[in-house]
């Protein structure tokens, strides 16, 4: 008996919203959102050039920046190791 088409893309379904959950991708969209819209805001900050007199506002934006891109970094290192990538059983 040949298996029927409906059932072999709902069992692909199952498999991928599995695989995409284990994942994290959700949570991980919403994230690199939230980096996106943070750089894009730091951009908007920063002056064009380098002078004595903006230089205390970038080095804290490049500052700021630095410690949540080292966050994100860690935050992504941690959600592997919580949720380690396996093959759909």
């Amino acid at each position: 008996m040949a298996e029927r088409p409906g059932k072999r893309a709902s069992g692909i379904g199952g498999i991928t919203n599995e695989y995409s959950e284990r994942l994290a991708l959700a949570a991980r969209a919403r994230q690199y959102d939230r980096m996106r819209m943070l750089f894009e805001r730091a951009g908007e900050l920063l002056p064009e050039r380098l002078e004595q007199a903006n230089a205390a506002l970038m080095h804290a934006v490049y500052l700021e920046l630095g410690q949540e891109a080292m966050r994100e970094s860690a935050e992504w290192v941690s959600i592997y190791r919580q949720r380690p990538i396996q093959p759909p059983k």
